[in-house]
């Protein structure tokens, strides 16, 4: 439903592929890929064209047949939220799936260190 959207939206304004990528901040192969459905614009592209064409979150994710104007609600902030977290998080366990074991080892000892820091500053803190 997502890729259909964004095509009836892009066509309704009389853009391209390419005039449609610049105002999302991306290329146009991200586009191309959104509208056939191989792949899903991120959180930076989804409120980039929600302000863009003036419509919701839901009417962009077809979760609406409402347009609306591009008005978040708290419902549609906290799922624009965890897409981010949820980018992010891919983003970083792609990353580390890439290292070596000393690399995997290396990165693991400072996330433990991290976590005892925080832990102990709020030890300290309730002191």
């Amino acid at each position: 439903m997502l890729m259909n959207r964004i095509f009836e939206l892009r066509k309704a304004a009389g853009l391209s592929q390419k005039e449609l990528a610049k105002k999302a901040g991306v290329n146009q192969t991200a586009v191309s890929q959104w509208e056939t459905g191989r792949t899903e614009p991120g959180f930076e592209a989804i409120a980039n064209l929600c302000t863009f064409f003036n419509v919701s979150f839901e009417y962009l994710l077809g979760q609406s047949n409402k347009r609306g104007r591009f008005n978040m609600t708290l419902k549609e902030e906290d799922d624009l939220a965890k897409l981010l977290v949820y980018e992010m998080n891919q983003e970083h366990y792609e990353a580390y799936e890439k290292l070596d074991q000393h690399g995997k080892d290396i990165v693991d000892a400072v996330t433990k260190i991290e976590l005892a820091r925080i832990r102990d500053e709020g030890d300290n803190t309730h002191a």
